[in-house]
């Protein structure tokens, strides 16, 4: 995939088109390729009138939305940025306001590197949970424990969140599949749990039952070695168990049900890049992250308490 320049332009309180005229031709004068000029609902007026005195072409950013987008600020900016880098252009000038263009700054700078080559992203082992809170006083995540398992799991912290909070999250990764003994890349197929992985599940509930955890609401990708250990953690809680299908792991394309060693004759494409396709026919890591996002954005809203979350490695 081509490099994208991205160039942001805040058109917050300018009074005028010279004052966009002014930045476009410092940007200009720095040595920067204008390819296109993206404009959005609330830079609309001025950004067109700068359009018909620069020799740029300039696009709506809702050209790059498909219409099932779902109307929430991250997920319809996250789906035009994945747009705009699809395009054929490799600089692109992106008008809008100081709002908009923080999260899309944020969305970019913080979130690319989990797939960078270098490392940094989570690796769940079978039946592996974590623990994460989200802080709305200082609006980010807090990490308690990560990849934790029942046999000899470090639990001393559970219970020990250093602030009130309203969300709590228990995640864990479904336990052993049939397609994980058969060493098969699974995506969105369905696998059913082996008995080993119904005993990691069974074994996880009651060292969860001993230490005295509590938990409101259960939510579980519908895919079912997720959902199956699901319902073995959640049955002794009395709580109601959600499936939901945006928890389902990542659609890998022509890889899915691929054994290791079918792939590595072949090697469908597991990008490190976050804008493409897996598997040439799936999805991208980037919309990978939208979908799950926008579940949890869902949860925040909508449901106090403590949330045991059971899906995948991916997720």
């Amino acid at each position: 995939m081509k490099k994208t320049t991205l160039l942001f332009l805040n058109a917050d309180g300018v009074p005028s088109v010279d004052g966009l005229r002014d930045a476009f031709d410092w940007l200009k004068a720095d040595g920067e390729s204008i390819d296109l000029m993206v404009w959005d609902d609330a830079t609309v007026g001025l950004t067109a009138e700068l359009s018909e005195k620069v020799d740029v072409r300039c696009v709506d950013a809702r050209d790059f939305m498909p219409e099932n987008v779902r109307p929430w600020l991250f997920d319809e900016l996250g789906t035009m940025l994945q747009g705009m880098l699809r395009a054929d252009e490799e600089s692109i000038l992106i008008v809008s306001t100081s709002k908009k263009l923080n999260i899309l700054m944020k969305m970019l700078i913080t979130s690319g590197y989990a797939f960078d080559e270098e490392g940094g992203g989570f690796l769940f082992s079978p039946a592996g949970f974590s623990k994460i809170v989200y802080d709305h006083e200082q609006s980010h995540w807090v990490m308690k424990y990560h990849n934790e398992t029942a046999d000899g799991a470090l639990f001393a912290g559970v219970d020990d969140v250093p602030f009130e909070t309203d969300n709590l999250f228990t995640m864990v990764r479904h336990g052993e599949s049939e397609g994980n003994v058969r060493r098969i890349f699974q995506g969105v197929a369905d696998y059913s749990l082996t008995a080993n992985g119904i005993s990691q599940a069974e074994t996880i509930r009651d060292v969860f039952v001993a230490e005295g955890m509590n938990f409101d609401l259960a939510i579980s990708s519908q895919l079912g070695r997720a959902f199956h250990t699901a319902s073995i953690l959640s049955q002794p809680f009395e709580i109601d168990l959600v499936p939901e299908i945006e928890f389902q792991e990542v659609h890998n394309g022509k890889i899915a049900e691929m054994s290791l060693e079918d792939w590595a004759q072949g090697r469908p494409d597991v990008p490190v890049d976050w804008y493409v396709k897996v598997g040439e026919t799936g999805e991208s890591w980037w919309e990978f992250h939208l979908r799950a996002g926008h579940i949890v954005q869902n949860i925040l809203l909508g449901q106090e308490g403590h949330v045991l979350c059971v899906t995948h490695d991916g997720v």
